[in-house]
């Protein structure tokens, strides 16, 4: 059993690099008439991808991913930002495979969840965009504070989307969502060990601020409803 940590790992970088440079290619091939920033974008991320494969090896093919996000997310991104519907499908279908194996670093996440709000903001896939804000709230600590409150925004706001189908994945995804704010703060062990008179009264005195010693997932608990 002791192997199959390491070997799954192995195989799920191995479908991460062919699920990527399947994606690029499709991006590639779907930009190349109209949006050449795009084509030209994701030929660089293909060779991007296939460098580090041939210098990586099964146990840091992932991290050497990871530590080239930004690069690769850019392709991404600028398909994101061209509003045609199947360059967003391909683009947010590959962002979603790198949130999922958690190759995204925090400063990326940001990015993306900008993106998101630029085509919820463009009625552009919103269905889609649902389906990326799950996995990217819910995968470790990638957005926390006014990123995560901008996710569940999106959410609320897409309450109020054309298409029924958008509407009941709204709603079900903001409950998701403070699900998972919550499961937070019980791992990291929200207010044990703190002196509880000395937060009363700072919320006393200052309703709207959020008390001081609250650790980083309790902080997010506690902004939800106040």
């Amino acid at each position: 059993m002791s192997s199959s940590g390491p070997f799954c790992t192995a195989v799920e970088a191995k479908r991460l690099v062919e699920n990527l440079l399947s994606d690029l290619r499709t991006l590639s091939t779907e930009a190349r008439k109209k949006h050449s920033q795009v084509k030209e974008a994701a030929e660089s991320g293909l060779v991007k991808i296939k460098n580090i494969s041939t210098a990586s090896n099964e146990q840091n093919l992932l991290t050497n991913i990871r530590c080239a996000s930004a690069e690769l997310l850019q392709p991404l991104i600028l398909g994101c930002s061209t509003r045609n519907a199947r360059l967003v499908q391909v683009s947010l279908q590959a962002i979603q495979k790198m949130v999922q194996h958690r190759v995204i670093e925090s400063a990326s996440a940001h990015i993306i969840v900008n993106e998101l709000w630029h085509l919820m903001e463009a009625e552009c896939e919103e269905l889609r965009v649902l389906q990326t804000l799950t996995p990217l709230v819910s995968t470790e600590l990638l957005v926390t504070g006014q990123w995560l409150a901008k996710c569940l925004v999106m959410c609320f706001r897409l309450n109020f989307a054309k298409d029924p189908i958008v509407i009941n994945t709204a709603s079900a995804t903001v409950r998701q969502m403070v699900n998972c704010v919550y499961e937070r703060v019980i791992q990291e062990d929200g207010l044990k060990g703190y002196d509880m008179s000395t937060i009363h009264q700072t919320v006393r005195i200052h309703a709207k601020a959020p008390p001081p010693a609250l650790r980083p997932c309790a902080l997010d608990g506690y902004m939800l409803f106040h």
